[in-house]
């Protein structure tokens, strides 16, 4: 081989290892916007639901409030009197 082919052939495969690297460098920019997107998504999921905890809370507290009733569940104490 002449020495002019060695470099042609030398800077071909460079070229190719430089499209491979920025390949794999796309593919990984792509895969890591996925995940983030993900994340995101999930992330806005988990304040949703707690937003909507809070407001239901909220609004059992206030139903609480306005009716006098026990939410938690436990039947109401009664005076000794009624026996």
């Amino acid at each position: 081989m002449g020495l002019q082919v060695r470099h042609f052939y030398a800077f071909s495969l460079q070229i190719r290892a430089d499209r491979r690297v920025n390949r794999a460098y796309d593919e990984y920019k792509d895969e890591r916007a996925a995940i983030e997107a993900q994340y995101n998504e999930a992330k806005e999921q988990v304040v949703q639901r707690l937003l909507a905890s809070m407001e239901e809370r909220r609004r059992k507290l206030r139903e609480e409030k306005e009716g006098g009733e026990i939410i938690s569940g436990q039947s109401p104490v009664y005076p000794h009197s009624i026996m």
